[in-house]
């Protein structure tokens, strides 16, 4: 149906809890969410395949590679927490967390430092200092 919707995803996680609640401890609720929004919907390289130019595939036909990866990450941290506010509320009894996929930026370069950790930040859901 299109999107990454949180009242959605806060019923799936609440169907793990109870299900396996008494098998895990260590919870996940996204893995990599920065790979998912970065392939899916600005290179598209993963489904959906939204991209636009310049930052997409060559073939490109839909999506807006300036705006979607944004607006995806942001549902997913909505999801996130909405699931968070969830199982602090009612199970409590393991570990969860969030995991984007680390990367590393390195450069020599001032400007392209600066570059980098403005791109970190807001692409790969990182805080990075200088």
């Amino acid at each position: 149906y299109g999107n990454f919707c949180r009242e959605d995803f806060r019923a799936y996680a609440e169907v793990c809890f109870k299900v396996f609640g008494d098998r895990v401890s260590h919870w996940t609720t996204v893995n990599e969410p920065n790979i998912l929004a970065h392939g899916s919907y600005d290179q598209g390289i993963s489904p959906p395949g939204h991209c636009s130019p310049p930052f997409g595939a060559a073939a490109c036909v839909h999506g807006n590679s300036t705006t979607e990866p944004y607006l995806v990450l942001h549902n997913i941290l909505l999801a996130h927490a909405s699931t968070v506010e969830l199982y602090r509320r009612n199970y409590q009894v393991g570990w969860l967390t969030f995991d984007p996929s680390p990367r590393a930026l390195l450069s020599d370069d001032h400007e392209e430092q600066l570059y980098i950790v403005q791109s970190a930040d807001t692409r790969y859901l990182m805080v990075v200092e200088v």
